[in-house]
């Protein structure tokens, strides 16, 4: 996945949400699985990069 910096007027339906985004902001993402360690949250004994280790993504929903 390629580094770039998202903003409202960059951002794609396809992009993950940002984090801790207030409510009007993420309001076409939703909660899911984290595709890179399938939800356990870790990957070769280190937490998972994308999820953070809490195994979940926010994710664009909806083409919004």
């Amino acid at each position: 996945m390629s580094e770039r910096t998202l903003t409202v007027e960059t951002r794609m339906p396809t992009d993950p949400a940002e984090p801790n985004l207030p409510p009007q902001d993420d309001s076409a993402a939703g909660e899911n699985i984290c595709p890179q360690c399938s939800g356990s949250g870790r990957l070769d004994g280190q937490p998972c990069p994308t999820c953070d280790g809490t195994g979940k993504v926010m994710e664009g929903i909806g083409g919004g």
